[in-house]
């Protein structure tokens, strides 16, 4: 595991029932216009995610990326993370004030994009994305073979020590700005990828126990 996320029950909003609150990974998920991605999905992406880097040429061509917590007009700014979910520096807990966001992508994505983003690779852009959209049988193969690198319009967040604080989405037109993903009990659709996620953790750990006993 590459990085920690916070424990689960850390992240539900207090108005939510205790029940719910010990059982978060199993009962809530993300949810955007651009999609949903159930909470235990988001965790389990983070712990095989790379840290936050460092400085560097490379910072903004790869994810994780810095989130500046910066939205709206020049006249009318806003925060989409508050000081206390950031933990900054004097708060209860360490930190450095930053936040890195991360692709979360769904199971549901159109073919040929993959539901999983490659952390070693560098992501498509935009421009990538709609250009390599299947207009042909040999573009579709292509894809098959090697699907673009979609980092897709949904973000987790986290601090600088890795916690997670919650989620974003571009809105459909705005592929620069982001709105904050709401927290919510599982929708028969979330709880649907939510199966297909655990389903596909199990086929590769399967996998893996195979490989390792004929090795």
């Amino acid at each position: 595991m590459l990085m920690t996320a916070a424990p689960l029950n850390e992240l539900i909003p207090p108005q939510l029932h205790d029940q719910e609150r010990q059982m978060t990974g199993l009962t809530l998920h993300y949810a955007s216009p651009r999609g949903s991605v159930p909470l235990k999905k988001a965790k389990d992406d983070l712990e095989r995610a790379p840290a936050p880097p460092l400085d560097g040429p490379l910072r903004q061509r790869m994810f994780p990326k810095t989130y500046r917590n910066n939205e709206g007009t020049r006249d009318n700014r806003r925060e989409n993370f508050e000081a206390w979910e950031i933990q900054r520096p004097g708060a209860d807990g360490p930190g450095d004030g930053r936040l890195y966001e991360y692709p979360a992508k769904t199971l549901e994505q159109p073919t040929p994009f993959s539901s999983d983003f490659k952390f070693g690779r560098r992501p498509a852009t935009l421009a990538q994305v709609r250009r390599r959209a299947p207009n042909d049988v040999q573009n579709y193969r292509e894809d098959w073979r090697r699907p673009p690198n979609d980092p897709g319009p949904i973000r987790t967040v986290t601090n600088g020590d890795g916690q997670m604080v919650g989620a974003m989405y571009h809105p459909e037109g705005n592929p620069r700005g982001y709105e904050r993903a709401r927290l919510e009990p599982l929708n028969k659709q979330s709880r649907t990828e939510l199966a297909r996620h655990e389903d596909k953790k199990t086929g590769c750990r399967a996998n893996n126990l195979a490989t390792t006993r004929i090795g």
